[in-house]
């Protein structure tokens, strides 16, 4: 009868350790689905942080895109700037050399006016000699009739003589103005030129 209880006994001290080992497994179970969640969820963690990195590296790639683009319109920019300058330097340059010319032309209005007065001159100095002639011819006609008529061909030769020399320094004058007037036409149709470039 003893033996039977100490038997009852052991199988109830068994009992309750298995009951004790289940229940040990169960919180092991339990604390495995926990620790597998815990896996899933930093995996998942994991997933979120790998896709914001690659947004992150996609953003990034895109600024440095836009910095690049943003660098070139800075390089057009700088040598647009740079051919406006040399345009404007260009500018600067036919407008000195359209000053210049206007002021050659200048000059050589000035010199032609010169030219001009001294060709007025020439003439009134040709109109005195032609009424110094004219009264030399009125003269020789009153010695003529005074009786001055061996002198006659020698007068009209020494008037002729004269009136030649004028006459070829008038010619001279005319033909000196005309070279000043065609040289100045000229250059007034160049600087209407450079004017509408």
């Amino acid at each position: 009868m003893e033996k039977l209880d100490s038997i009852l006994s052991k199988l109830d001290g068994l009992e309750k350790g298995q009951n004790g080992v289940l229940s040990q497994l169960n919180r092991l179970q339990k604390g495995q689905e926990e620790f597998d969640n815990k896996l899933v969820n930093l995996q998942l963690g994991q997933e979120e942080f790998d896709n914001k990195l690659v947004n992150l590296q996609l953003g990034q790639e895109e600024f440095d895109n836009k910095l690049v683009n943003l660098r070139m319109g800075q390089e057009e920019f700088d040598n647009k700037l740079v051919n406006l300058q040399k345009g404007q330097e260009e500018f600067d340059n036919k407008l000195v050399n359209l000053q210049l010319g206007q002021e050659e032309f200048d000059n050589k209005l000035v010199n032609l006016q010169i030219g001009q007065d001294k060709l007025q001159h020439g003439q009134d100095k040709l109109q005195q000699g032609q009424d110094k002639l004219q009264q030399g011819q009125t003269a020789l006609k009153d010695n003529l009739i005074n009786g001055l008529g061996p002198y006659f061909e020698e007068i009209t030769k020494h008037i002729d003589v004269k009136t030649d020399e004028l006459r070829i320094t008038l010619e001279d004058h005319e033909q000196r103005i005309n070279t000043l007037s065609v040289r100045s036409i000229m250059q007034e149709s160049r600087n209407n030129h450079l004017k509408k470039r």
